[in-house]
């Protein structure tokens, strides 16, 4: 269990991370909602790419008082057709994907602290007019997340990945 309350930091994935990210990915709490746990070889397969920067979705481990608690991952929505064809939002906007890494740190406020300082990083950047993120609609406690954390609903979506439905939300930089 990670002291949820400490300072949180962003670190680029590295290839040393990615035997933790299998981990994660196969642990119960995260394999229901991202299309089921990756071995070893498929976690290689899915991250490398985007640790090389081969594809435009970049990946941090998430600290907490300096211990790995779940990963983040931002793209520009424009950069993914498929994505912006679901979502329809300006291209520029910024998409997320995120993960707590152990349920025992889960609904305790973490994803939503999260969600907030990497959002408001990326708001920051005049360039940027909105950050989205798109949960299962299923997934009422990642949605609560993202809801304290500023995010608004908008509509339902299809998603990118297979038959089920999405909600999409934003978060706009404050006027």
């Amino acid at each position: 269990m990670t002291q949820v309350d400490g300072p949180l930091s962003f670190t680029p994935l590295r290839e040393d991370d990615l035997p933790l990210v299998a981990v994660w990915r196969g642990r119960p709490h995260v394999a229901r909602w991202f299309h089921g746990p990756l071995d070893a070889a498929q976690t290689r397969e899915k991250f490398l790419p985007r640790i090389s920067g081969a594809e435009p979705v970049r990946v941090s481990i998430v600290r907490c008082a300096g211990e790995p608690a779940g990963y983040i991952q931002e793209f520009r929505v424009g950069d993914m057709p498929r994505v912006m064809a679901a979502l329809q939002v300006d291209p520029e906007a910024r998409g997320l994907d995120m993960l707590i890494g152990d349920a025992a740190d889960t609904g305790r406020g973490l994803g939503t602290r999260v969600v907030r300082e990497f959002s408001d990083g990326l708001l920051a950047d005049a360039r940027v007019p909105l950050v989205v993120i798109a949960p299962d609609v299923d997934n009422g406690a990642a949605i609560r997340c993202y809801e304290k954390a500023g995010f608004a609903a908008v509509r339902q979506v299809p998603s990118t990945f297979d038959d089920r439905t999405n909600l999409l939300m934003e978060r706009s930089r404050p006027a």
